[in-house]
């Protein structure tokens, strides 16, 4: 048991880390060059991810939008972040996804940032070169720190990886940690036994 709640945790942040996260310009117009490693075929969310700071709810929703549908369709909302990437092999340059969108709205907001969706990728496991433009200034979000993040969704993955770590994680959280603790309780309760047998006359 304590070589699982030792190791485990460890392989779980591995599988489960964003191969991607790092910051871009909005204003003037940035772009973005990392080497990306993926260690499970899952499919990623690509996101732009701007940080909430001090700047008031209603400001940041005018700005950033949120994800209303009419008719099947998204709502444009926000201001619109034009952006270019591509994702490339490292060993021959093949480009194994990209995509260009006039990125609008919001898909999750937590008490620190806010998401805006820009693309999906799915590819195997590997290294690979991921390359990002903004297209143009965007001086209204320039004062927002941005990010770009290949983000995981639990909710929506599929490997047996992701599968293994939300059941190992219930298993640590409902029967593994409980048992250390009533373990350690026993040991105290018999070693309190123990204590007291040898202070009686």
């Amino acid at each position: 048991i304590a070589l699982w709640l030792s190791v485990f945790p460890i392989w779980a942040r591995w599988v489960t880390a964003n191969p991607l996260d790092v910051a871009i310009v909005l204003a003037p117009k940035g772009t973005v060059a990392k080497e990306v490693t993926v260690v499970i075929p899952e499919t990623y969310e690509l996101n732009l991810v701007f940080e909430r700071a001090n700047i008031p709810f209603k400001e940041l929703k005018l700005l950033l939008g949120d994800w209303a549908y009419k008719d099947g369709k998204p709502i444009p909302s926000g201001v619109k972040v034009p952006i270019r990437w591509a994702l490339r092999k490292v060993v021959d340059g093949q480009v194994v996804a990209s995509g260009e969108i006039e990125s609008f709205g919001s898909i999750a907001w937590s008490s620190a940032e806010v998401d805006r969706q820009v693309g999906h990728i799915k590819v195997e496991p590997g290294k690979y070169m991921f390359n990002a433009e903004i297209l143009r200034d965007v001086q209204e979000l320039a004062h927002i720190k941005t990010r770009i993040s290949m983000q995981l969704r639990p909710k929506a993955s599929s490997t047996w990886q992701i599968t293994f770590v939300w059941w190992g994680s219930m298993a640590n959280v409902l029967l593994l940690w409980p048992a250390v603790a009533a373990f350690g309780l026993l040991l105290l309760w018999r070693a309190g036994l123990t204590f007291r047998s040898r202070d009686t006359p």
